[in-house]
């Protein structure tokens, strides 16, 4: 069986705002100049994926008072995440897997502010580790890493706007699509494999008899079986 991948990406200019890909949860987003804006608003992902490297490419105000922005991964209603966070004046980088938490600490970079950044997510199996700028800024490899596919998902509770530019998905282990519109069926993606097939094959036994005279009768019988 070979090993199969699964990689994409979601561009604005492209795919614009779509309610068959994303679930409005508050407030209202919005595209412009090819970029997804938010302004009090919080969206969810139809997709599920399990493990995968994901970057999102973001234009984030400095952190302060007030400000609650959130973006990464998410099982909503088990309350697990993995998910860069920003809570006042604070950036976290988090994880839950609905039970236990873990969070670590970000020092924010003035080089950051209202600049086009990529804040990567690479979530591996018990392990997850958080990249800004290209730079590792956190790990966690503990329980509360969660093993359940979970979907994208960006919240920005902020007075000024947060503007999303794409997000890639690489490498990703296992993700189904679902539409999610009021008429849809609900109807999953789902990759197919490789799959081993084991077939009936022919054996053939042979029997070997010997007389007092040193003749030799050879006869075969023929029958169907599987292998073990």
């Amino acid at each position: 069986m070979s090993n199969e991948y699964i990689n994409f990406s979601y561009d604005p200019s492209k795919n614009g705002f779509s309610t068959s890909e994303w679930h409005s949860l508050y407030g209202t987003v919005s595209v412009s100049g090819g970029k997804l804006l938010f302004n009090k608003s919080a969206i969810i992902h139809y997709g599920d994926i399990l493990r995968g490297d994901i970057s999102f490419s973001m234009n984030i105000p400095a952190p302060a008072t007030g400000i609650d922005t959130r973006f990464g991964l998410t099982l909503y209603s088990k309350g697990a995440y993995i998910l860069f966070s920003i809570n006042d004046t604070t950036l976290t980088a988090t994880s839950s897997d609905g039970t236990n938490i873990t969070s670590v600490g970000i020092d924010w970079q003035d080089s950051w502010t209202d600049a086009d950044t990529v804040f990567r997510i690479k979530w591996e199996a018990g392990m997850v580790s958080f990249f800004v700028a290209g730079n590792l800024e956190a790990c966690i490899n503990d329980i509360s890493v969660s093993g359940d596919p979970m979907s994208l998902y960006v919240i920005a509770d902020g007075e000024d706007e947060t503007t999303l530019n794409y997000i890639t998905i690489k490498g990703v282990q296992s993700y189904v699509m679902s539409e999610g519109n009021d008429d849809s069926t609900f109807e999953p993606y789902v990759r197919t494999y490789d799959r081993l097939t084991i077939q009936d094959v022919p054996v053939v036994s042979t029997t070997i008899s010997v007389d007092k005279y040193d003749s030799i009768g050879i006869s075969e019988s023929k029958s169907t079986s599987n292998p073990a």
